[in-house]
């Protein structure tokens, strides 16, 4: 993100915060800023400070966003929201209280040849997706149950919240197989095959593991099929094809504009439309905000359950 930041003059870096202050030092250093503290607290409240990005391990999301939203800051907070319902429901009650605008970091949805796709494909009728890795480190903080919550949630909810944004539209229930099947003996499951049923009829496929690398297809994968046109994103959504009949197109981000050239996967997209938010208080259209965060982590937990037992999960949010 500091990296986009250099191309983002509305948005001036001023202070760091990370418990290990050496960090948070070593970027104040590169990218420039004030001052840098171990106290993340310290530095939400400080008054100087217009907005606040929360890039943090997961646990540390709600007590943040909430403590930002609190001072009345705009908020970005990465992906997830928060590695359980409740947490991300909490942090959207915190962002209605407080009337002050939040965005998640579900980067894809506002990378170019994503908004290609969606173009191409507006109402698909089934969508594949896919997030495969290698094997994640057992010592890794994403690996572990409370900093992380494992691959399938930490990064898995990338897929879940695309694909319901691709379908337009909320999923009511799903189906999963899978387990801690590269990790054995974890309790957090590695490798999830989830299937999404959305009210219309239309459907969704979503693969996410660390059991392997995906050369052809690659590790962020999205296919949106509609009868008579097809819509792959591939080569980590840097690549689109289209197929309308026998009319088949490739188009590559690398030969786009320059902003698709320097970001092809949105990260500085979700920049700009961040500086936009904090400084207006409206979000564009395809910008992810709380109600999507919960939506996300939903979708992941409620495949876990599905794991667990066996059996559907009917999809629907908290009152």
């Amino acid at each position: 993100h500091m990296e986009s930041l250099r191309h983002v003059p509305e948005l001036i870096p001023h202070a760091y915060a990370d418990v290990h202050l050496p960090a948070a030092e070593r970027f104040r250093s590169e990218f420039g800023g004030a001052y840098a503290s171990a106290d993340p607290y310290a530095v939400i409240a400080d008054p100087t400070i217009d907005a606040v990005l929360i890039c943090t391990w997961h646990d540390a999301h709600r007590p943040l966003a909430e403590a930002s939203l609190t001072a009345g800051k705009p908020t970005f907070v990465e992906k997830p929201l928060a590695l359980t319902v409740d947490d991300c429901v909490a942090v959207e009650r915190a962002a209605a209280r407080a009337g002050v605008p939040l965005m998640v970091g579900f980067k894809f949805r506002l990378a170019p040849l994503v908004a290609a796709a969606r173009q191409a494909v507006p109402a698909p009728l089934l969508t594949v997706g896919q997030i495969a890795d290698r094997r994640w480190p057992d010592a890794s903080w994403a690996q572990q149950p409370i900093t992380g919550g494992g691959n399938v949630l930490s990064q898995g909810v990338h897929a879940f919240d695309l694909v319901r944004f691709l379908h337009g539209r909320d999923p009511v229930r799903l189906w999963a197989a899978g387990g801690a099947l590269t990790h054995p003996g974890s309790p957090l499951v590695d490798v999830a095959a989830v299937t999404l049923a959305f009210a219309d009829g239309s459907a969704a496929s979503v693969i996410v593991h660390d059991a392997g690398p995906a050369p052809v297809t690659s590790k962020f994968f999205f296919e949106l099929f509609a009868g008579d046109v097809t819509a792959t994103l591939h080569e980590r959504c840097h690549a689109l094809t289209v197929a309308r009949g026998d009319e088949v197109t490739i188009t590559q981000a690398a030969a786009g504009d320059e902003e698709a050239r320097l970001s092809p996967e949105g990260t500085l997209q979700e920049m700009r439309a961040f500086a936009r938010l904090a400084r207006t208080g409206r979000a564009d259209a395809d910008v992810a905000s709380a109600r999507d965060g919960v939506w996300a982590t939903l979708i992941a937990t409620a495949a876990f359950a599905a794991i667990a037992t066996g059996q559907p999960q009917e999809l629907a949010l908290p009152t």
